[in-house]
């Protein structure tokens, strides 16, 4: 079994022979996706910030695949800019805050320390919006839904050699 070195500043090591990224979506699209074509990794499925944030204590892993609109979920698992979720928001708030929630996440993973890689995926059609996630959040890399398998993988193994 390989040793692997959590990314993390917590700097937490397992034994393991796959190495493990933590999938945050929704739906069950990208685990199906990246679990099926992409099998040499280990992934753990999460649908909300808590649940990530509970994967993260729990357990080691290179990565986090992190969809961008959470449209799907149940307004009381969204957070808010503060990183607090609420039973009492109103729709236009709720809608708002799905569109958002990935980098609401992200923004939530690196005030609370954790320097560990995110694939973001999210079409973004504004260069400047990009790099400024990119350069605000890294280590970061913006995924377009057009990006193929093949070099998906090799943006992950690009982190895991880091």
């Amino acid at each position: 079994m390989g040793k692997v070195r959590c990314p993390l500043l917590h700097g937490a090591t397992m034994n393991n022979d796959r190495t493990h990224w933590i999938v945050c979506e929704d739906g069950t699209e990208y685990t199906d996706r990246f679990s099926r074509f992409l099998p040499s990794y280990r992934y753990t499925r999460t649908t909300s910030a808590r649940e990530l944030f509970d994967a993260l204590e729990r357990q080691d892993a290179i990565g986090i695949l992190l969809d961008l609109d959470f449209r799907r979920t149940a307004a009381s698992d969204l957070i808010d800019e503060q990183g607090a979720t609420a039973t009492d928001r109103t729709d236009a708030d709720s809608k708002r805050l799905t569109r958002e929630q990935g980098v609401l996440i992200l923004r939530q993973l690196r005030l609370r320390g954790y320097a560990i890689p995110v694939l973001l995926f999210a079409d973004l059609d504004a260069p400047e919006r990009v790099h400024f996630l990119e350069t605000q959040f890294a280590p970061l890399h913006i995924v377009m839904s057009s990006v193929a398998i093949g070099d998906l993988a090799l943006k992950m193994a690009e982190f895991e050699r880091k």
